[in-house]
C-alpha cells in the first residue's frame, strides 16, 4: 500500500515538474475564481491505482481548462460588436435606397455599395496610420512594444459602436423628418431630397472600430489560449462573428414582438418610412453602452497568460543588445588561435 501511494506521489510530482517548465502557466497560485478546479488534480483515494481518468486529471489539463475559462468572459462581451455591425449594414440598405445617391450628375451609387465602399476606404486609411503613427506614439507613453495591451485595443473598438449607433439614430431621425415634410409615409419607394452622405459617418465609425476589434481578437484568443489549443482560440474568435449575426436576428424578433400592438406593426416594418428605426438604433446604442461597461469590468479582472517574453521596449532592446554582445564574444572566441602548448604537443612531420 505504501509503495502504491509513493508511486502516485511520484506521478503527481512529475506532472508538477512538467508544467513548471511551461511558460504559459502561472505557478504562483494566482488563479482567482478558477482555483476550485485544482480539486480535479488532487489525490482523493488511498492509492494511485484506484484513481481512474474520471476521478482526477493531470495538472497540465487543469491549467489548460483554467486558461480556456478565462477567455469566456471576454468572448461573451465582444460578440455585440458584430451584432451592431450586422444591424448597421442591413436596414441601412433600405434607408440609403430612399436617399439621393447621385455622383457627378448622371452616376447613381447602388444602395448596397455605400457601406462596403465606406468600410474598405476607412480601413485602408486608418490601418496604416495606426501602425505608422499611433503605435510609435503610444510606445513612447507606455513603454510597451505594442503601444497598448491587446485588451485595450479591443476596448477601443468596443466603445465606438455606441457612437456609431447614436450617429445612425440621428441620421434616421433627420430622414424621417424629411419624409413627414413631404408626406410620403405611404410611399416607401419615394426618393427623398436627402443625401446618402448622412449615412457615411456611422459606417466609417464601425470600420474604424473594426481596425481595433478584429486584429485584437485574433491576437488575444490565439495567444491567450493554451499552447496545445491555439487553433481552438482562433475558432472562438470566429464564433463571436457568427454569434453576433445570429443575435442580431434574435434582437429584431424580440423588438418586433415587444413593439407590435393592435394599431401598430411595431418599430420594424416592411415600409421603411413608417418604421421607427431611430428608436431602434437608440436601443442598440444603450445596449452597446451597457455591453461596453461589462467588457471594461471583465477585461480589468482578466489575468494574462504567463509568457516569457519582453513586455516593454527597454526589455526588448536590452535582450537584443545582450544577444549582440554574446554573438560578438562567441565570434571572437572562434577566431582565437590555439595556445602555444597545444601547438607544441603536435608531432613533428
Amino acid at each position: 500500500m505504501a509503495d502504491l501511494g509513493a508511486a502516485g506521489l511520484r506521478q503527481g510530482l512529475s506532472e508538477v515538474d512538467e508544467i513548471a517548465g511551461r511558460s504559459d502557466i502561472d505557478m504562483n497560485g494566482s488563479d482567482g475564481w478558477y482555483r476550485w478546479l485544482d480539486k480535479a488534480a488532487k489525490f482523493d483515494g488511498p492509492s494511485a491505482d484506484k484513481l481512474g481518468p474520471w476521478q482526477r486529471a493531470p495538472i497540465s489539463d487543469v491549467e489548460d481548462a483554467k486558461m480556456l475559462l478565462r477567455l469566456l468572459p471576454i468572448w461573451l462581451f465582444t460578440i455585440f460588436y458584430w451584432t451592431v455591425l450586422a444591424q448597421g449594414t442591413t436596414f441601412a440598405v433600405a434607408q440609403i435606397g430612399t436617399s439621393n445617391r447621385h455622383l457627378g450628375g448622371s452616376f447613381e451609387v447602388p444602395p448596397g455599395s455605400v457601406a462596403p465602399l465606406t468600410f474598405n476606404v476607412t480601413i485602408l486609411i486608418v490601418l496604416p496610420l495606426y501602425e505608422r503613427f499611433f503605435i510609435p506614439f503610444a510606445r513612447k507613453l507606455t513603454g510597451m512594444a505594442e503601444g497598448i495591451t491587446v485588451l485595450q485595443r479591443i476596448g477601443v473598438g468596443m466603445g465606438l459602436p455606441v457612437i456609431a449607433m447614436a450617429l445612425a439614430a440621428l441620421a434616421e431621425a433627420k430622414r424621417l423628418e424629411v419624409v413627414r415634410d413631404l408626406h410620403v409615409e405611404d410611399d416607401p419607394d419615394a426618393v427623398l431630397p436627402f443625401s446618402m452622405w448622412w449615412f457615411v459617418p456611422q459606417f466609417a465609425t464601425l470600420a474604424f472600430a473594426e481596425v481595433f476589434v478584429y486584429p485584437g481578437q485574433l491576437d488575444f484568443f490565439y495567444n491567450e489560449a493554451p499552447d496545445s489549443m491555439q487553433s481552438l482560440g482562433t475558432a472562438l474568435m470566429y464564433c463571436t462573428i457568427s454569434g453576433g449575426y445570429f443575435s442580431s436576428s434574435a434582437i429584431v424578433s424580440l423588438v418586433n414582438g415587444a413593439t407590435r400592438t393592435a394599431v401598430s406593426e411595431g418599430w420594424l416594418q416592411a415600409n421603411i418610412n413608417t418604421s421607427r428605426l431611430d428608436k431602434y438604433y437608440w436601443l442598440l446604442c444603450i445596449i452597446a453602452a451597457v455591453n461596453f461597461g461589462f467588457y471594461l469590468a471583465v477585461s480589468r479582472w482578466h489575468q494574462y497568460k504567463q509568457v516569457r517574453k519582453p513586455s516593454s521596449c527597454s526589455e526588448s532592446s536590452a535582450s537584443s543588445s545582450d544577444f549582440a554582445v554574446d554573438e560578438t564574444s562567441s565570434s571572437q572566441q572562434q577566431q582565437t588561435p590555439d595556445p602555444p602548448e597545444a601547438a607544441a604537443t603536435q608531432p613533428d612531420t
